[in-house]
């Protein structure tokens, strides 16, 4: 079910543990200025949460993290930029939130919405709600066996099906996330199925693991790989690790400055380490990261 966010109504959907949920309503969002696009939430049942890992809630170093109030809800955000004009497939740049966030919070913290409009994608930008306020990676349903290509089958049909797109066929797709967003987008990219759509990863200091998983995608696949890190913060070694392996395997890993300067030299690199005077959280926004790798990806097209 497609929910306009932007259109005045009140989103009041609940969903149980097995993944079933009442009918609901929109509500507009005050993260949608109309200069920047159409912002739409969507319900789907291939929504990464209610899974029934976390049926019972999730306790983390003493503390409970109930059902209710952070893995019960299937809603995805689902970004169009003002002049987005869909065609006969529909690249997609999906960016998973980390600990103790949202997609809400996300989008607003880090500018997600004008970033990608100023990036210029030729795309949509999808925010999957996965564990809500919780210290949590688990990816819910994107782990399950086949369970990001149904994410995707589903998004797109249910786009088509309200007539927001004309088309659902998937084109080339991006995953990007913060934090703990490393552990779902390294389990998708071990799947079979429409994770083949994946052209690039990036990641903002997100190496807490999938170190290996991420090091067999970029060896096999031959795409397009930059991981943003804050410099001397703690992802910085697991980072260099990685680059070590990727080198020691034959994969040039190149290294540079976070400097809006020097892009045009350094982030059209295929693997990208790019250390940040800024803290865990402004390595997405400071210096408008996230628009700026859009910018020069290879995968997607420019408005």
């Amino acid at each position: 079910m497609t929910i306009d966010a932007c259109a005045g109504r009140r989103d009041s959907a609940r969903a149980d543990a097995k993944g079933g949920r009442s009918a609901s309503s929109s509500v507009e969002t005050e993260d949608c200025p109309k200069e920047l696009g159409r912002l739409l939430i969507l319900e789907l049942p291939s929504s990464p949460f209610p899974h029934r890992e976390r049926s019972s809630g999730y306790r983390y170093e003493g503390d409970d993290y109930g059902f209710e109030a952070h893995y019960d809800d299937p809603s995805v955000s689902v970004f169009l930029p003002a002049d987005f004009k869909p065609g006969r497939s529909i690249d997609i740049v999906v960016f998973f939130h980390g600990w103790l966030s949202s997609r809400s919070k996300a989008a607003e913290d880090f500018s997600l919405l004008r970033q990608f409009k100023d990036s210029g994608a030729r795309a949509i930008l999808v925010i999957p709600e996965t564990a809500k306020d919780s210290p949590d990676s688990f990816g819910g349903k994107l782990e399950d066996r086949g369970g990001f290509e149904r994410f995707v089958r589903d998004l797109l049909a249910a786009l088509r099906g309200d007539g927001v797109l004309r088309s659902a066929r998937p084109g080339r797709i991006v995953l990007a996330g913060h934090s703990g967003a490393y552990r779902v987008i390294s389990r998708i990219l071990t799947q079979e199925g429409l994770s083949s759509h994946v052209e690039e990863v990036y990641l903002f200091d997100a190496l807490f693991g999938g170190e290996n998983e991420f090091r067999d995608w970029i060896r096999a696949k031959g795409k397009r790989f930059v991981y943003v890190l804050s410099e001397g913060g703690g992802t910085e070694e697991s980072a260099r690790s990685l680059a070590r392996s990727l080198e020691d395997s034959g994969v040039e890993a190149k290294w540079a400055q976070d400097d809006p300067a020097e892009d045009s030299r350094d982030f059209a690199s295929r693997v990208l380490f790019v250390t940040s005077p800024s803290d865990h959280y402004g390595v997405v926004h400071d210096r408008n990261e996230f628009e700026r790798l859009l910018e020069w990806s290879k995968a997607i097209g420019r408005r």
